[in-house]
């Protein structure tokens, strides 16, 4: 098992995001970042005021896809680019300006669900007929108009973007940026500890004092920033909850579950049978651990390890994808349908660095907009999808 903690320069380049694929320059970024703010004066120039037919509708939303293109393209850019080294003052710089710039700019076009949602429904269907293209977009904002605030309000809260996600962004910062972990002691020797290499590694580590010690020593690191975590988190927490209420939810549950399409019972119903019918079964497994691997006592640094370290393969890179490719030719049939394309896909990701999977929907948590594309944010709102 691997244990060094490597630097960026010491990675193989295959291994790493390969930004020229969105962008071979900065320059060519910039300009991108100049279309967006041209396409997003003009919208508002043409459309304000007037989105009372499908015609306009449709049109403003054909305008307002390219501009989500623009956003998304730079918007990955410059955050992948800060997700390689959150050191890295000038990448940090660059997307704090992105960001702000188009919290600005969807701040401004805030208007145009709120004209929308102001129309008749018969009106907004009507150019769901016309526009397919729009008919996710146009749908979700039919179930967001009981929901929708005053224009003004609504705008503010556009603004308010970055500060709202804020909890977020601070708590990436301590996770990756400040906090700076030991190197530990095991067996008489030293090893070097950090995020990945516990998470990737040190958890299924089958030896029981090293997997232990690094336990013990990631655990305190992390306690060491409980106060700041927790006030990150209660902030985002009570803004979840004021944003709930202003927008007329029942409740906090209610408010996030409308955006992911969940209804209370289907949530309830996986909680009940995580902690009901699963943990019976998890207890067991836990046990079985511990009798495999003659532990003295079962912690929680002994959860991960494998239940038979002689069949533990090894897989590099290249045969995950192979992995892969085996995986889903099998499938198919009635539930589940592989066609050749989506296979195309899976090895096409062994020539290029930065592509995912399309044709898989996500929908964000934020305000409910459903794509397929592999956007790092939502095109609708801004929040970044995961």
């Amino acid at each position: 098992m691997e244990k060094e903690l490597k630097s960026r320069r010491d990675i193989p380049v295959e291994l790493t995001w390969d930004l020229s694929l969105i962008y071979a320059t900065e320059e060519e970024m910039n300009r991108d970042v100049e279309r967006a703010k041209a396409l997003c004066d003009s919208i508002v120039r043409d459309y304000r005021g007037k989105l009372d037919t499908p015609q306009s509708i449709k049109a403003c939303l054909d305008d307002l896809r390219a501009f989500h293109h623009l956003i998304v393209l730079v918007g990955s850019y410059c955050d992948l680019a800060v997700s390689v080294d959150y050191y890295d003052t000038h990448n940090q710089e660059r997307n704090e300006a992105f960001s702000n710039l188009a919290a600005e700019m969807f701040s401004r076009l805030s208007f145009i669900d709120n004209e929308i949602a102001g129309q008749e429904d018969d009106v907004i269907r009507e150019a769901i007929e016309i526009s397919a293209e729009n008919r996710h977009y146009l749908q979700n904002l039919l179930r967001m108009k009981p929901h929708l605030l005053h224009p003004e309000t609504e705008r503010a809260i556009a603004a308010l973007s970055q500060t709202i996600q804020a909890p977020y962004q601070i708590y990436n910062m301590a996770k990756l940026a400040d906090m700076k972990f030991d190197a530990f002691a095991a067996n008489g020797r030293e090893y070097p500890l950090g995020y990945s290499l516990f998470e990737n590694n040190y958890e299924y580590e089958e030896d029981k004092e090293v997997r232990r010690a690094a336990f013990a020593a990631f655990s305190a690191k992390i306690r060491a920033y409980e106060n700041v975590t927790a006030a990150a988190y209660n902030t985002q927490v009570q803004t979840e909850k004021t944003l709930a209420t202003l927008r007329g939810f029942d409740s906090v549950f209610d408010s996030l579950l409308f955006g992911q399409k969940v209804t209370k019972e289907m949530y309830h119903r996986q909680i009940d049978l995580i902690t009901e019918k699963l943990a019976p079964h998890m207890r067991r497994y836990a046990r079985l651990l511990k009798k495999i691997h003659k532990l003295d006592r079962m912690t929680f640094a002994d959860l991960k390890i494998a239940v038979d370290p002689e069949y533990d393969p090894k897989v590099t890179i290249e045969e995950s994808r192979e992995y892969i490719e085996k995986g889903l030719s099998i499938l198919g049939g009635e539930n589940v349908e592989i066609s050749p394309s989506d296979l195309t896909l899976v090895k096409e990701g062994r020539k290029q660095q930065w592509k995912g999977l399309s044709g898989t929907k996500r929908s964000c948590v934020n305000c409910g907009y459903e794509t397929e594309e592999d956007f790092a944010y939502c095109p609708k709102c801004g929040n970044r999808l995961y």
